[in-house]
């Protein structure tokens, strides 16, 4: 396992390091040192994985520099020895921080100047696209430099969410209500505009959990759009407790389906057969029956709103996440939960790996956990996204089609390219 070597190879290295102290000095604190060494890089490594270790480095090396020549002073050996000494611990700590920088995680850095609402990336892995508060989409060639290019029309200032196609040839978002409708679909290849959709659950009637008939009548902004795997269908969650299922070529409804109040639905997503559908609503996963329409499951458990859906591969196990801290982990058949995941601090996006090995969630602290989904063993946490006194989280979280690349957005304006660990 590629963490078990860089332990063993770090330990070693230090001992090495060791040599540069007096021999008496190693006799009585050598082993010590070594035990204290190798438990902070067990505990780094768990926690952060290879950056984890980059900052014991960088601790280690500091503290070596200061107390290797002390250690000298009092056991007067000084002269070229320290000098030389000195010498190469400098360059072995030059060394050590760049083989460290070019093993870290973060393969790639874009800027937006907003906060980054939603990402997504195409099938191909080439495109990444960015929806941001108040700064419209942008879009980057993921093979090229990273300098965005301009994606949609400048209408759009706030988007929610972002979609692309089974195919990847069609690119959705949902936004608020406005000239441009409440969701767009638009050509990924140029950008061009192919259609907007306005909402359809206006007018109405539905019965709440109370047992009382309401009347949907105001528009709802889209909070979240998903294709269904086929690609046929959009799903659009939105602000006015329905789901709308929109036939792609046409534009026109095919269904809606309805939560237990005029709550904001959303995230939502498809199980892989796209015969079900999971979204959020009241701090309840709400799970619907795509061809009849039938709400068949209400998962509860969540004690604040959900901020993250997603199914596994198999379509069996279904992920939330939420304010309340957690990750929870449910059989859709049966509802029942299989296990919960604590976090300390509020959970604000969500993703599942294409193979279904890891489940990676994003915190308000610019925090990336990254879990084994069937084990429920942390792997890493990484610290994602710059930190700002008023405005923190990951907000959004994909994983690429062939999993080698985990995409972060975040409140900071920026889109962080992971490269997945491989364990």
């Amino acid at each position: 396992m590629q963490g078990s070597r860089l332990l063993s190879l770090s330990i070693r290295a230090y001992r090495l390091l060791l040599w540069l102290y007096p021999g008496e000095h190693r006799r009585v604190y050598g082993l010590s040192m070594t035990q204290l060494f190798r438990d902070q890089m067990h505990d780094a490594y768990g926690r952060g994985g290879v950056r984890g270790l980059a900052g014991v480095w960088a601790r280690t090396l500091c503290d070596l520099a200061v107390t290797v020549p002390e250690e000298h002073a009092r056991a007067a050996t000084r002269g070229r020895w320290i000098r030389g000494s000195l010498y190469l611990l400098l360059a072995f700590a030059l060394l050590s921080l760049t083989l460290w920088a070019r093993r870290t995680p973060v393969h790639a850095a874009l800027r937006t100047g907003k906060a980054v609402t939603a990402v997504a990336v195409s099938p191909d892995g080439r495109t990444i696209v960015a929806g941001t508060m108040f700064g419209g989409m942008h879009a980057w060639d993921a093979s090229a430099a990273p300098q965005p290019y301009s994606f949609g029309q400048p209408d759009l200032s706030s988007i929610y969410s972002v979609a692309f196609s089974p195919d990847g040839r069609l690119l959705a978002s949902g936004t608020p209500c406005g000239p441009l409708g409440c969701a767009q679909v638009w050509d990924a290849s140029t950008g061009q505009l192919l259609r907007t959709i306005e909402e359809y659950s206006r007018g109405r009637q539905v019965i709440d959990r109370a047992g009382r008939a309401q009347v949907w009548d105001l528009p709802g902004d889209v909070w979240d759009v998903r294709f269904s795997p086929d690609g046929r269908t959009l799903a659009l969650a939105d602000t006015d407790g329905a789901i709308e299922l929109v036939d792609v070529s046409s534009g026109q409804l095919v269904r809606a389906l309805y939560g237990r109040s005029r709550a904001s639905v959303g995230p939502a997503a498809f199980s892989p057969d796209g015969h079900a559908l999971a979204a959020s609503q009241d701090g309840l996963v709400l799970l619907w029956d795509v061809d009849s329409g039938n709400l068949v499951q209400e998962l509860e458990g969540h004690t604040g709103r959900v901020s993250g859906i997603a199914f596994d591969p198999t379509g069996d196990t279904l992920a939330s996440s939420g304010l309340d801290q957690t990750v929870r982990l449910w059989d859709v058949h049966t509802g029942r939960l299989l296990r919960r995941f604590d976090q300390d601090a509020y959970i604000s996006s969500l993703a599942i790996s294409p193979d279904g090995q890891l489940l990676a969630s994003g915190d308000r602290e610019n925090r990336i956990w990254v879990w084994r989904l069937v084990s429920g063993e942390l792997l890493h946490i990484y610290r994602a996204h710059r930190w700002d006194p008023f405005d923190n989280g990951v907000l959004s979280l994909t994983f690429s089609l062939d999993g080698r690349t985990l995409v972060s957005g975040g409140e900071d304006g920026r889109v962080v390219l992971w490269d997945v660990p491989e364990e």
